[in-house]
């Protein structure tokens, strides 16, 4: 999953927010019946840094219960 910011400080507040274990719910805005739960799972949680944003490159689970 790769996530999009707008400056270092967002992207780095959103690493840590990603990097405590937990379940997370992701609800897309269209179509929402595709929302899911998803761990970050299986990897190194990378940060890049593009021409106007900064991205967050989650590696990710989906959890079915």
């Amino acid at each position: 999953m790769t996530l999009r910011f707008p400056d270092a400080t967002a992207v780095h507040a959103a690493r840590d927010f990603f990097s405590t274990p937990a379940e997370f719910d992701m609800y897309p805005v269209d179509p929402p019946e595709l929302s899911a739960r998803f761990v970050v799972a299986g990897g190194d949680i990378a940060i890049t840094q593009e021409i106007g944003s900064w991205t967050l490159t989650l590696p990710w689970r989906e959890v079915i219960a």
